[in-house]
């Protein structure tokens, strides 16, 4: 089968699928891989799970759709290589701050970086004030006192990977504009397997030590690829603006998800959190389409 022939059954087989529903099934796909990855993961070793991840999928993604990047213009390639950097950037800094906090409160915390992207091109107060009220979410985490179970450290890793979602989604949105089916996407993972490399060499051997390290870190590769090729499908068919705040539901699929395979605990100040955060993401959206839909309705002066 044919590169070209692979993406047209990829694309028709998106088409016929609603995008939140594409969306759902690949945030609870992500969020196993997530888990299974914390599992076998150590601050010794994040680049080098990283790496693995990134070079099976790559591989993977490249000999399916085969993408005819000899046919990119300069512009093209550009796009393409930003998308690479943020996702390098997306992926360290979700591993890291998966370290140092339960998976779901780094979804809760990095959560803001989609919703700071719902702000761009609002012009209501009302939509500006959710994101608020989700930063005052995540003000609820902040270390007190010096046995909180989450520090000022873990914190900062979740920022972090909140930054470095928004730029993913920027960038993502950019490069699916111009560059054809998943090509972009499939050369980005790549290249960010490329930059994680050097970094990783030391790293990469404790998962080949024993077959369940291997089996484990292909299913890592496997359920952190397609969930993501999923999510870039969606955000091709949805604006940035509704595909970050469309993402409502991730701080809860990954709370269930960590209890459920990690046996995490939170506290109920943490729990109220993860509520904030999921609520100003359903206003958001809520919001923004009223929005849409009002000022498709006024004519033009």
């Amino acid at each position: 089968m044919s590169s070209g022939s692979v993406q047209s059954t990829i694309a028709a087989f998106g088409q016929r699928i609603p995008a939140p529903l594409i969306l759902i099934f690949a945030l609870a796909a992500l969020q196993v891989g997530s888990g299974t990855a914390k599992s076998i993961m150590t601050t010794d070793n994040v680049f080098g799970l990283n790496c693995i991840r990134l070079a099976l999928g790559g591989m993977i993604l490249a000999l399916l759709l085969r993408p005819r990047v000899w046919e990119w213009s300069r512009r093209q390639w550009i796009d393409v290589g930003v998308l690479g950097l943020a996702f390098t950037a997306f992926n360290v800094t979700f591993y890291l701050a998966l370290i140092h906090l339960p998976l779901g409160l780094v979804a809760t915390v990095g959560f803001l970086g989609p919703l700071t992207v719902s702000v761009i091109g609002a012009r209501r107060f009302l939509e500006f004030a959710w994101p608020i009220l989700a930063f005052c979410g995540v003000c609820m985490l902040a270390p007190l006192e010096d046995d909180a179970p989450v520090t000022w450290s873990a914190i900062g890793y979740g920022l972090a990977y909140a930054c470095a979602w928004a730029f993913y989604i920027l960038s993502s949105a950019r490069t699916g504009r111009s560059v054809q089916g998943l090509d972009g996407f499939v050369v980005a993972t790549c290249i960010s397997a490329v930059l994680i490399f050097p970094l990783a060499t030391s790293e990469i051997g404790y998962f080949f030590s024993s077959p369940s390290l291997i089996q484990m870190s292909i299913l890592v590769a496997v359920l952190a690829t397609l969930p993501l090729g999923l999510e870039y499908i969606s955000l091709k068919r949805l604006p940035p603006r509704l595909f970050g705040v469309l993402l409502s539901l991730e701080p809860a699929i990954a709370t269930i998800t960590g209890i459920i395979l990690l046996s995490e605990q939170l506290t109920l100040v943490s729990w109220f959190a993860i509520g904030v955060v999921s609520a100003a993401s359903v206003g958001a959206t809520l919001t923004r389409n009223a929005a849409v839909t009002s000022r498709q309705g006024t004519p033009d002066p």
